[in-house]
């Protein structure tokens, strides 16, 4: 089958000729996924290098798994949700130490950033800053799976609380509840570690 055919079916429809022996089907599904991949990843880990390292061992990741796939659900959504938990596995292994008194481009100490009341009302404003991004990124790896999908849904791969109530099969009402607990956890956390 030539590349041009390849392009024109279904995610689902690659990953089955994949399976099916067409190995270099899987050129597709990588052309069309990969820079999400590493923009998802780039918004957890905050450096491009590992964004990119990450980016490609999710594309080999994903290869592998392909026969634990399930049609029925979205491509796209899948390999986001395996590129957000390598991601945050990468940051638990990190374990880098942040300095909460380094001064940033704004001249106030991330302890400062994070006790101003527009950033400490909204823990998703925290995404704004590298090291507290860093800081609050390790939090959502600690929160309870029910919570962390759901932040890194919302706050990593852009969904709308629609799409997330889709993917989950969880109600609308129950998304929102549940990522509003979700960050009402992270503030304490985050306040704890100040």
């Amino acid at each position: 089958m030539s590349e041009v055919e390849r392009s024109g079916m279904s995610d689902a429809e690659v990953v089955a000729a994949v399976l099916a022996g067409d190995r270099d089907a899987y050129a597709v599904i990588i052309q069309r996924h990969q820079r999400r991949v590493f923009a998802i990843l780039l918004r957890l880990v905050r450096s491009p290098s590992d964004a990119e390292e990450l980016t490609q061992e999710v594309m080999c990741r994903t290869y592998f798994a392909l026969p634990d796939y399930r049609p029925e659900y979205r491509f796209s959504s899948w390999i986001s949700r395996i590129s957000s938990n390598l991601g945050i596995d990468h940051l638990r292994r990190q374990n880098r130490v942040i300095s909460l008194d380094d001064e940033g481009s704004t001249g106030q100490s991330s302890g400062e950033r994070l006790k101003d009341p527009d950033r400490s009302s909204r823990p998703d404003r925290w995404f704004e800053s590298d090291e507290v991004g860093r800081a609050l990124w390790r939090a959502v790896a600690e929160l309870p799976a029910e919570f962390r999908d759901i932040v890194v849904m919302r706050h990593a791969e852009e969904l709308s609380y629609l799409e997330i109530s889709n993917l989950t099969g969880l109600s609308m009402g129950t998304v929102k509840s549940r990522l509003a607990r979700a960050r009402k956890r992270l503030a304490e956390a985050i306040g704890d570690s100040i």
